[in-house]
């Protein structure tokens, strides 16, 4: 409604120099974030400058990064899950209509 336009490339498994190499990483017009060894970058002040900050101190709530012990640790009531139901039905959503756009060649609309 507001005019935003999102692109989303994602892979599960592709030709990379490091392996098991994840991140997330976001574009924007007027600045730039990266996840996993935090960054955040953006035009500065006077034309020509760019600036790269590195938070400092940043809460990281599961620093293991691993599902599986997720899973294990929120059964044994030691720490939250990773993605709440709705978020994990919300993102099959999106995967069954990327199939059904992939079979039909037609956009496919998720209502929210």
């Amino acid at each position: 409604k507001g005019g935003a336009t999102v692109v989303l490339e994602v892979a599960w498994a592709i030709h990379q120099q490091e392996p098991n190499r994840h991140n997330v990483e976001v574009f924007g017009s007027e600045a730039g974030i990266t996840a996993f060894n935090s960054r955040l970058c953006f035009f500065g002040e006077n034309p020509g400058d760019y600036e790269v900050v590195v938070p400092e101190k940043v809460a990281v709530p599961h620093p293991h990064g691993n599902r599986f012990i997720n899973w294990i640790n929120a059964i044994l009531d030691n720490e939250e899950l990773y993605s709440t139901l709705s978020q994990a039905l919300a993102v099959q959503r999106i995967l069954d209509a990327i199939y059904q756009s992939a079979e039909t060649g037609r956009e496919v609309r998720i209502d929210s």
